[in-house]
């Protein structure tokens, strides 16, 4: 399960207890962290030290048992705000050596300027997950995983949010009320079978999210790549299409 709305305010802890309680014992949760953490132009950009107390104080305490992975989406940053990717590595490597190692952590990315191997060195001295995304200006899940450094750590985050080009608003527009899926993405569900093949390749843990903006509804996109890959290894039947 993902905690997307967790990005515009971090859970209270009374927020976190209610979850916990709604949850079977040790079901897991990737929860987005806080955006005045992540977006350049708030204060405590990259502040350690807030994202320990604001952030992770609450889910040591409630939400310990759930909390499988944070992942710290960057949102696209432009003109003077968006670091060379020597900076931008250099910033990251500071930030992520203050994080406590008791907790598992990813890096989304939202400018391809930055998907740089020199990015993938700093994730995997820490041990930190590159997120594979499907977004706007970002390459596809595919040519994702076609780089050699992107598998960072013992575990990944797969996040199948939109069709590369299109812009949120649009597709926003185009899928509400998010009831059915209004358009398949061929390209992206296969990309999605091939991470699935290669976290089992490689045996390690894998978070698979799915947006309602990414075909219209998410869990009908779970449900066909799940289709999808089981017919591929020949565990289901294909669907009768007659």
């Amino acid at each position: 399960m993902g905690i997307d709305s967790a990005f515009y305010e971090p859970p209270s802890e009374e927020v976190l207890r209610a979850y916990a309680n709604a949850l079977p014992p040790g079901f897991p949760c990737v929860s987005k962290v806080w955006e005045q953490i992540t977006v350049k132009q708030n204060p405590d950009f990259l502040n350690a030290t807030r994202f320990k107390d604001a952030v992770l104080g609450p889910y040591s305490r409630e939400f310990r048992d759930h909390a499988r992975c944070f992942v710290f989406e960057f949102q696209a940053m432009r003109g003077k705000d968006l670091p060379d990717p020597l900076q931008w590595a250099d910033q990251l490597d500071a930030f992520l050596a203050e994080l406590p190692p008791d907790f598992r952590y990813a890096v989304e990315l939202r400018n391809p300027e930055l998907f740089t191997g020199l990015h993938g060195e700093v994730l995997k001295r820490h041990r930190v997950a590159h997120v594979f995304n499907s977004w706007t200006e970002m390459p596809t899940i595919g040519d994702q995983l076609a780089q050699p450094w992107t598998f960072t750590a013992d575990f990944t985050v797969v996040r199948a949010l939109l069709k590369p080009g299109r812009r949120y608003a649009d597709a926003v527009k185009a899928f509400e009320p998010y009831d059915r899926i209004q358009e398949p993405q061929p390209e992206l569900r296969r990309d999605l079978i091939k991470a699935i093949q290669e976290v089992l390749r490689r045996r390690i843990e894998a978070f698979i999210l799915a947006n309602n903006r990414a075909e219209g509804n998410a869990p009908g996109t779970i449900r066909e790549v799940a289709r999808m890959w089981a017919e591929e290894e020949g565990l289901a039947l294909p669907r009768d299409r007659g």
